[in-house]
């Protein structure tokens, strides 16, 4: 029987890097025999896949609607595998995370022999990712201009939100404890990449050790000022072109070089005290490690050099704001319309 890999996500654990390697290596992983599927594939992740199933943002409920549109998807992607030949599948999208029904993903696969895979990361640095990623995709936040206001705003809105013992119990009971493949995002537990980690948990370990199927170039991480910096355009009242060629023009030209945590240490050392348990849980059932380690990094320290990071000058934001706003891309009628308004949009962002 043919076995799929369902990979799951999370969010934040190297998804796009595993996704983007699979997609651009498919014809070399062909050759060994695996199906990277173009159904329900959109560019790199089976995004039309999960979304089809209802796992979406705001997930879509098990209406008969759903459940009919699971004949033609199985038997899509039934034929694309009995062509291929291939004895290993592997699905990928993390919005199989979502809150839906993995009855649903079960009633699918049901032809196959399916593992899920799925990364955890610890909770201080996953919140610490998200946030970040926020920052830099969402205009106009509803928290304030703080990571920890971040997590309280996701906390209280969905207590289920990073919830990995909820995540894992619901697809456990679908698909089997035994079928569950879980695995810590951690650099010094997925040597020598993430890719290759994946393909070992994949049952694939000659070809990770291969190292035929390379991660693509990671995203350089922006510093904490250029956070602030996109944060406030985010913030800012102005049209969604200006706001994102002046959020571009900052990604490119970093204004400073403090990579510190955005979360303070005590509230990092709290969120892993929040999911202990959880952890060792993991730990025991899913990684068979008696002593119930999940991370392997060593805990937040108490630093009392610490600073929340705060508001830039305003005369940097102008001055880069105005050097965005002067590049050659912009128009001399658009610089005029823009660069008028901008000083001041800005200015009324940090009030």
């Amino acid at each position: 029987m043919t076995v799929v890999y369902l990979h799951i996500g999370t969010d934040k654990t190297g998804t796009t890097a595993i996704q983007q390697a699979l997609s651009q290596s498919a014809r070399a992983l062909r050759e060994h025999g695996i199906l990277y599927p173009r159904t329900g594939r959109v560019g790199h992740a089976h995004y039309l896949l999960s979304s089809a199933l209802g796992f979406t943002s705001a997930p879509k409920r098990s209406t008969p609607t759903i459940r009919a549109r699971i004949p033609a998807l199985q038997q899509k992607l039934a034929n694309e595998i009995r062509r291929s030949r291939a004895a290993t599948v592997i699905i990928s999208s993390e919005m199989f995370v979502n809150e839906q029904d993995p009855a649903l993903a079960r009633e699918l696969l049901a032809p196959f022999d399916t593992r899920i895979i799925v990364y955890l990361r610890r909770h201080d640095k996953w919140w610490e990712s998200a946030y970040r990623e926020s920052v830099k995709r969402l205009p106009g936040p509803p928290w304030e201009s703080s990571a920890e206001s971040f997590i309280d705003f996701h906390q209280r809105r969905n207590s289920t939100r990073a919830d990995y013992r909820h995540l894992i119990s619901r697809w456990a009971d679908q698909f089997g404890t035994a079928a569950l493949i879980v695995r810590p995002f951690e650099r010094q537990q997925n040597q020598p990449d993430i890719v290759a980690d994946f393909l070992r948990a994949a049952n694939q370990p000659e070809l990770a050790d291969s190292r035929l199927i390379q991660p693509p170039m990671a995203n350089i991480a922006l510093d904490n000022q250029t956070m602030a910096l996109i944060d406030t355009y985010q913030r800012s009242r102005m049209p969604q072109r200006v706001r994102k060629r002046l959020i571009t023009h900052a990604m490119d030209n970093p204004v400073g070089t403090t990579h510190a945590p955005t979360i303070s240490p005590a509230r990092r050392a709290q969120l892993i005290e929040d999911n202990r348990d959880d952890y060792e849980w993991i730990a025991r059932t899913f990684l068979r490690r008696a002593d119930g380690k999940l991370f392997l990094d060593p805990m937040p320290r108490e630093d009392a050099a610490w600073a929340s990071p705060g508001p830039l000058d305003t005369r940097i934001i102008a001055e880069h704001a105005m050097s965005a706003l002067t590049a050659r891309r912009i128009t001399r009628r658009n610089l005029g319309r823009l660069g008028r308004g901008a000083y001041y949009r800005l200015r009324m962002a940090r009030r």
